[in-house]
């Protein structure tokens, strides 16, 4: 049987975006450690959820851990388990982008702009307490 070779077509006019070098901020090189991506490992198996959301009632999934004390303050806590927090992208977004800009708050940041759109609203936990039979 015949082989087909498949190459993913772009027309000629697409331009290849440059790939930034650091994405990951201050000292990229931490985040590829084996030290690092276990505590990683370990701290979201043991805490599932985005800690800023779960305290506004909603149930989002972290992917992100977080430094409380960013590692450029405080290099001594990098590995600190008590210095750790789950989030989850957006929450992750808007805690670094206000640390960017000095502790400026963000424009907009409603819930709904701030924790994903419609699956933010979605996982709202039911009020147990309300009477609605």
């Amino acid at each position: 049987m015949p082989t087909i070779e498949r190459k993913q077509f772009k027309p000629n006019w697409v331009k290849k975006s440059p790939k930034k070098k650091g994405s990951w901020g201050y000292d990229t090189k931490f985040y590829a450690r084996k030290a690092w991506r276990n505590l990683r490992f370990s701290f979201l198996m043991e805490h599932p959820l985005c800690v800023r959301c779960k305290e506004e009632g909603n149930l989002v999934t972290a992917t992100v851990v977080d430094h409380i004390i960013p590692r450029k303050d405080r290099p001594d806590l990098e590995l600190e388990w008590s210095n750790l927090q789950a989030l989850c992208e957006s929450c992750h977004n808007s805690k670094s982008g206000r640390e960017g800009r000095g502790g400026q708050n963000l424009k907009n940041q409603s819930p709904a702009n701030r924790c994903g759109d419609q699956f933010f609203y979605a996982c709202k936990t039911p009020d147990l307490n309300s009477d609605q039979s």
